[in-house]
């Protein structure tokens, strides 16, 4: 069947490619990943420094539920 040392040897160098493919390497032969970032959303934005966090009144009237117990 499969040599086992090979089968390592295989993935190793499997998880080396893909690893130098997300940092970056191949970029110089043009095989990069696809870039994530999302210039056109962030440049819709409106006014982002507006946003403001505001605590829900309802939520902190509410007292917790009073713990039961449980059955054996």
């Amino acid at each position: 069947m499969f040599d086992r040392r090979a089968v390592v040897l295989l993935l190793l160098w499997a998880n080396l490619i893909f690893w130098g493919w997300t940092n970056g390497w191949f970029e110089v032969v043009g095989w990069a990943p696809h870039s994530e970032s999302e210039p056109g959303r962030m440049a819709q934005q409106v006014m982002p420094y507006k946003l403001q966090l505001q605590k829900d009144k309802e939520a902190t009237d509410t007292p917790a539920p009073s713990p039961t117990k449980s059955k054996p």
